[in-house]
């Protein structure tokens, strides 16, 4: 469901058990806030197999300029933290605009 999703120059990668990574280079803060909230509705609204249900919770950073790729990892995981405190219902995003 995830790859059926992103653009040829996205890439997704696992980390960790039960996260994920999207990498989406020329992507603004609005069009990586849409591709979230697509993610989390697809999510939302899938049928899965069995009494199964299944949500996301979404941080999202933008990369300018600054910034290691730990700092980055470490904002979007605050990130996500608190998109899982708006009941996994929206995405939280974090735009890093300043040096870590």
């Amino acid at each position: 469901m995830l790859l059926d999703n992103i653009r040829q120059t996205d890439r997704l990668g696992c980390w960790g058990g039960d996260e994920f990574l999207f990498l989406q280079p020329d992507t603004d803060a609005t069009g990586a806030i849409f591709f979230a909230e697509k993610i989390c509705r697809k999510i939302a609204g899938h049928q899965f197999t069995g009494p199964v249900h299944i949500t996301a919770s979404l941080g999202v950073v933008v990369y300018q300029g600054y910034g290691t790729v730990k700092s980055l990892i470490a904002r979007a995981d605050d990130a996500t933290f608190a998109a899982k405190k708006t009941n996994f219902t929206l995405p939280f995003s974090c735009i890093v605009r300043e040096p870590l």
